[in-house]
Parts: structure tokens; sequence; C-alpha cells
């Protein structure tokens, strides 16, 4: 049964996804270990090489990560698609497909794009921050060329937000042009932007609550004993893939709220 007319709707969205997240607890649960392993491993690497922020080879250090990720959500954007009206496609949804690895690969890519553009943007503001502090007044020139820069940056990227999701499309065989062509509306990016804010605020809110409590008795030391360090490590990534979760699902029931003719779907 197709409806009548395709929107995004962020309520919708949001309360159906968390409605699943919940429902599916058990079987997010036994999915999620195998990423958070590897993540894990991948991580503590990187802290052996001890390598800077700015330096792209962390990315391919967290690569096997990013397809351990892309994996998880890939497979819980396809159950969400499977769920109601198209049940009758579960198995060829479900099947480790095309599709499927497309969306493995995009999802990698996208975090990889994502990497590179957070590595620019920490050298840039480093520089320019570094600067500011030489300079014993401000100038106001420069300071003006950097509030615009910033505005303009937080317009296009919310713009751009919609692309940040074209694994979801790609893992259950919509056409890119058609989902390109459906989420065009500025409203639409703002709705996904605030999907995000709405996954991602609960969970980090509660991190940070919990990350205090583990902490503050340490909170005179120099330095965190090698226990308690990998304790917070894993809470740090068992939050991080919540709220990747929690994404992701709310952002299909949208995309498949906003796509609900079902000829745009292969199965």
């Amino acid at each position: 049964m197709s409806q009548s007319s395709s929107s995004f709707d962020l309520i919708e969205a949001v309360g159906r996804g968390y409605q699943f997240f919940w429902a599916q607890r058990m079987s997010i649960l036994k999915i999620a270990v195998f990423p958070l392993l590897i993540g894990l491993a991948c991580y503590a690497v990187l802290t052996l090489l001890e390598l800077p922020e700015t330096d792209l080879r962390q990315f391919i250090i967290m690569l096997p990560s990013y397809f351990a990720e892309g994996w998880m959500v890939v497979f819980l954007v396809r159950a969400v698609f499977i769920d109601g009206d198209y049940k009758p496609h579960a198995k060829g949804f479900l099947r480790a497909d095309r599709n499927m690895q497309a969306g493995i690969l995009l999802y990698a890519l996208t975090k990889y794009i994502l990497f590179g553009g957070v590595a620019v943007l920490l050298h840039y503001f480093g520089d320019v921050l570094e600067m500011l502090n030489e300079q014993a007044t401000p100038d106001p020139d420069t300071s003006l060329k950097i509030s615009i820069g910033i505005i303009a940056g937080a317009v296009v990227s919310i713009s751009l937000f919609r692309f940040l999701w074209l694994y979801i499309p790609v893992a259950v065989g919509i056409s890119l042009r058609r989902y390109v062509r459906a989420a065009a509306k500025s409203s639409t990016a703002l709705q996904m932007f605030g999907i995000w804010l709405l996954c991602f605020f609960p969970f980090a809110i509660t991190f940070l609550m919990l990350g205090s409590v583990i902490l503050s008795p340490f909170q005179d030391q120099d330095d965190l004993p090698l226990t308690i360090e990998i304790i917070v490590i894993t809470i740090q990534m068992i939050f991080k893939i919540m709220i990747n979760v929690a994404t992701t699902v709310c952002m299909a029931y949208g995309i498949k709220s906003l796509m609900s003719d079902d000829s745009q779907l292969k199965s």
C-alpha cells in the first residue's frame, strides 16, 4: 500500500526511529559488538602511534572500523525498509547483494570525506587562532571575514547535509537521482539536520554526565589510570555507535517516507 504523497516528516521519523531502536535493542546490541571491537582495536593502534588530529593517516587506520560500522548501519537501514509495506521483500533486502555492498562502500567514503574536511578545518582554524593570538588588538576586517566564513560554512554545510545519507537509498536500491530530486527542498535539509540534533544531543549529554561521574575522583591527577582511560574510551565508542544507529534509523524512516512510491525500490 503506497502513500498518496511523499514528504519528509521530522517528528514521525524520530518517533518511529526511536520506537524501532527500543523494540530491536537486543538485535542491535548483537550486531553492534562487531564494529565496537573493530573500533577499539583501531583506536588502540592510533593511541600507540600518537598521530596528530590533522594527520590523514588516521583514516587509513580507522578504515576497518568504518567498514564495520557501514555493515551495521546498512543492515539496519534494510531492516527499516522491510518493515510494514516492504515485508514481502524481506529476503531480497537482507541478503548481501550489490546494493548492500555499495551502501557500505559509500558509508566509508562519506566518513573519509568528513574526516578530511574536519582535518582541513582544524588546520585552518588553528592557524587563524594562532594569528589572532599574536595580534595585540584583533583586526576588525579579519574578525569580520572569519564571522562571514563561519556563517557561510554553516549555510553550505546544512545545504549539503542531505548528501551525507546517500548510503541509505543506495543500500535499498533507490535511484540516487530520484533521491536527490526528492530531497532538493531546503526544508528537507533542515529537517534532516534537526533529526541529527535530536539523535546526537540526548546521547552526548548522557555520555558527558556519565563521564563526569567516572572522572570526578581523578580531577587532581595529571594522568588517568590506564584502566579508567580504557573504560572511558570504551564508553565513548559505545555512545558513538548508539548515536550512529539512532541517527541512521531515524533518517531511514524519513527517507522511506520521502521515497514512498514503491516503484522507486528494487527488490
